[in-house]
């Protein structure tokens, strides 16, 4: 979560992938054609995958609708690549 996952660039980082597993800077994502994200998205998942668990509880300053959204696509990519279905998350993202 620290650099592109094609070229390894550090700077200008605009979108995620979730089946590459990791950011991508501005070039390489319009070379894929991956949508840019958010700013505030970007910061979240940075956070939640950097931090130690003394760090969890900063994350309830994150805009809920972002994180909703993050948790959107990591249940879809993990639907699509392992065929299992979470219930009580989709439940919990219902109610967001």
């Amino acid at each position: 979560v620290s650099q592109c996952v094609n070229c390894g660039k550090k700077q200008d980082i605009v979108a995620i992938s979730y089946v590459d597993g990791g950011f991508y800077c501005r070039d390489c994502a319009q070379r894929a054609g991956i949508a840019k994200s958010s700013v505030e998205q970007l910061k979240i998942l940075r956070f939640s995958f950097a931090c130690s668990s003394e760090d969890l509880s900063r994350c309830e300053a994150f805009d809920p609708v972002q994180a909703a959204e993050l948790l959107k696509g990591l249940l879809s990519h993990l639907e699509n690549q392992t065929g299992a279905t979470c219930k009580s998350l989709r439940m919990l993202l219902q109610m967001s």
